[in-house]
This record gives C-alpha cells, sequence and structure tokens, in this order.
C-alpha cells in the first residue's frame, strides 16, 4: 500500500531529514530487471537516491501518531491522506 502523507513534518523536521540524507553518498536509482538483479537505465529513472538503514524506524517514529490517527479513525473512501 503507498499513499501521499502531507503536512505531516515541521519544516525542521524536513531539514534534519535532508541534513541526514547528506551525510551519505547518493547514486544512481537503479532498476530491479528481475530476481534482484538491478541496473541504471537512463531516461526510464534519472534520478539519485540515498539508501540509510535505519531510516525506516525514523520515519516510523516521525509518523506513527500520524498514522494510527489515520488508520483508527474515519476515512472516507478516496479521501486524501
Amino acid at each position: 500500500m503507498a499513499f501521499p502523507l502531507r503536512h505531516v513534518f515541521t519544516q525542521a523536521e524536513c531539514a534534519a531529514l535532508i541534513k541526514l540524507s547528506e551525510e551519505y553518498e547518493y547514486k544512481p536509482a537503479m532498476v530491479n530487471i528481475r530476481n534482484g538483479v538491478a541496473v541504471v537505465i537512463p531516461g526510464y529513472r534519472d534520478g539519485c537516491r540515498v539508501m540509510i538503514g535505519d531510516c525506516e524506524s525514523i520515519l516510523l517514529n516521525l509518523t506513527s501518531n500520524y498514522l494510527a490517527e489515520k488508520f483508527l479513525g474515519e476515512r472516507k473512501i478516496g479521501e486524501d491522506w
């Protein structure tokens, strides 16, 4: 499941996440073509990305209250998150 999270982070939190990411090396984003084999395909995916091992726990801690409210509260089908 994927959905956008809008207005979850403050400007200070966004700046801190960007600063954290800049401590790592950005590499060209690769495309998985089969069974874990990934290649760079210019024109298909042109951006760069950084992979941070503990980023999932950082983001989960920052969004847990927001997600709990959204999942436990009422939500209309098609409502923007």
